[in-house]
C-alpha cells in the first residue's frame, strides 16, 4: 500500500535493522526498563510491523504491529488472549485483525502520525475483508484514581455488548464492582468535555482513512481493552 504524506513516510519494517529500531522506539515510548534497551517479546515474529518516519531526518515518530487471522478461532494464537479469554470473539468466521503497540513520538506533535495509521489500516481492512478489528491498550502506572474520567466515558459511552466481552484471564486485575468503583464513574460534564476532543479526532481520522465509525467498544474486564469496528465507505 503507497501513502503519500509531504512530511512523514509509512513504511514496513522487514529487516532485522529497522526492527531492532522499530523495538528501541517501542522500549522509550512505553517506558519499559531492562538491559537491552529494547521492547520485544515472541510475537514479534507472528505481527507484521510498521514504521512511521519523518520524511527529513528519517526518524521514526510512529509505530504499530499488526496481524490477521483468517477466522475468530484463531485468535487464541495473538497477545490479546494471552492477557484476556477471548473465547466470545471465536465466533467470527471471516478475517479478523489484531493490532497492538501503537505508539508516536510525542515531541513530534502532529495529529497526522496517528491519521496515517487509521489510513493504513482502513485500507488493510477494505483489502483484505477484515469483519473485526481488536487490540489492547495500557494506561501509564497502577493508579486508576488518574483515569477515572476516561473510564467513565468508556463505559457509559462505549462498551460492548455482553455477548462479546472478554473474561478474566490475568491473576491480577482491578474489579470496579468489588472495589466500591461504580460509583466513581459518572459520565460528569468534565469527563465528556475531556474526552470528546478524542471521540471527534478518532471520528475524523477514520473518515479521513476512508471508514465510517459505526462502533467504538470499550471491552471492560478489570484493566481496559478496545475493540473498534466500522463500516466501509465506498469512494
Amino acid at each position: 500500500m503507497i501513502f503519500f504524506h509531504p512530511k512523514f513516510d509509512i513504511e514496513p519494517a522487514l529487516n532485522p535493522v529497522d526492527i531492532k529500531e522499530a523495538q528501541a522506539f517501542r522500549y522509550k515510548a512505553f517506558g519499559m526498563v531492562n538491559e537491552s534497551g529494547l521492547d520485544k517479546d515472541e510475537y514479534d515474529q507472528k505481527f507484521n510491523h510498521i514504521i512511521i518516519r519523518d520524511k527529513r531526518h528519517r526518524k521514526v515518530v510512529g509505530y504499530f504491529r499488526y496481524t490477521c487471522y483468517s477466522s475468530g478461532s484463531r485468535i487464541q494464537n495473538g497477545y490479546s488472549a494471552a492477557h484476556y479469554d477471548l473465547k466470545a470473539l471465536e465466533r467470527f468466521d471471516k478475517p479478523v485483525l489484531e493490532v497492538g503497540r501503537v505508539c508516536t513520538d510525542p515531541l513530534a506533535n502532529d495529529p497526522d502520525i496517528l491519521r496515517l495509521v487509521w489510513a493504513y489500516l482502513a485500507q488493510f481492512v477494505e483489502k483484505r475483508n477484515i469483519v473485526f478489528v481488536f487490540g489492547c491498550t495500557s494506561f501509564e502506572g497502577t493508579d486508576y484514581k488518574k483515569y477515572i474520567d476516561c473510564f467513565a466515558v468508556l463505559r457509559a459511552r462505549y462498551l460492548g455488548p455482553k455477548k462479546m466481552l472478554p473474561s478474566v484471564k490475568s491473576q491480577s486485575v482491578l474489579k470496579f464492582a468489588k472495589n466500591g468503583l461504580y460509583q466513581d464513574l459518572k459520565c460528569n460534564e468534565r469527563s465528556r468535555f475531556k474526552y470528546l476532543a478524542f471521540e471527534l479526532f478518532l471520528r475524523q481520522s477514520l473518515r479521513f482513512a476512508g471508514i465510517v465509525p459505526s462502533i467504538f467498544w470499550y471491552l471492560g474486564s478489570g484493566i481496559p481493552s478496545y475493540i473498534i469496528s466500522g463500516t466501509l465507505r465506498k469512494k
